[in-house]
């Protein structure tokens, strides 16, 4: 039934609600995506910056791994998804410890944030492997990032241009329906996460082959010409995929 507002257009019963909810799951989704960042990324960079100056560097490594463990733990426990960022973020923190601990040797110290980057694209590179144990199929890190912070969805909570979202459906069920389903979603996924991979361990080798010929390099410079780079490419590719949109292939595909 629809009813005249006070500026006379027609309105139903039920659009207040739907406006609320999606209102309500949108400040919600937000909320979850600003914690996690600041628990993945945020705090270990503070405490980092904040103790190195204080305490031994290592210790001060291991402090800043507190945050990313806590929210894994806690979207595990609570929201029954793992938290990827926060391993990534993990697996980074490590990799400058390790890096750290060989300062006594120049030419592998002198890889800098090189070979942490390197070690992070060893795993955005072997997420893409279509691994299956068990239930368990490897999808791209890409994907995980997404489904668990709520993001790329461009039209409302749950949806990519293209894609439906079906009555009841968890973010989780719908994310996974759209893997099943749609061979566009997928590419996007593999594609960009492929990207950051490959390159930042191209990065790695040529800055690992300069180290060997000339001895030590502690500028970083390829490291930080590249990344602007990648993410200026892979940012306007993602935007046109995005604006594009997805195709379900199989929309009832379970």
């Amino acid at each position: 039934m629809s009813h005249l507002n006070e500026n006379g257009s027609n309105r139903t019963d039920n659009e207040n609600p739907q406006i609320e909810e999606l209102t309500s799951n949108k400040l919600l989704t937000f909320l979850q995506t600003l914690l996690i960042i600041i628990f993945d990324i945020g705090l270990p960079l503070i405490f980092y910056y904040t103790l190195s100056t204080h305490i031994w560097i290592i210790w001060a490594l291991v402090i800043s791994i507190v945050p990313p463990i806590i929210s894994i733990i806690f979207n595990f426990i609570f929201r029954k998804q793992f938290d990827v960022l926060g391993m990534l973020s993990i697996i980074a923190l490590i990799s400058a410890i390790i890096l750290f601990s060989f300062q006594n040797v120049p030419k592998f110290y002198s890889l800098g944030v090189s070979f942490v980057f390197g070690v992070v694209s060893l795993v955005l590179v072997i997420s893409i492997i279509p691994i299956k144990v068990g239930s368990f199929e490897m999808r791209p890190v890409l994907f995980y990032c997404s489904k668990l912070l709520g993001i790329s969805r461009y039209n409302s909570i749950g949806r990519y241009r293209g894609l439906t979202m079906m009555k009841g459906e968890s973010i989780s069920e719908c994310y996974e329906r759209y893997w099943k389903s749609s061979a566009s979603f997928r590419r996007y996924h593999v594609i960009v996460t492929a990207g950051y991979g490959f390159v930042f361990l191209l990065e790695l080798l040529i800055h690992i082959i300069i180290v060997c010929n000339n001895g030590v390099d502690d500028n970083d410079r390829i490291f930080f010409y590249s990344f602007p780079i990648l993410g200026v490419f892979i940012g306007f590719y993602s935007c046109w995929a995005l604006r594009k949109g997805f195709e379900e292939d199989n929309p009832n595909h379970a």
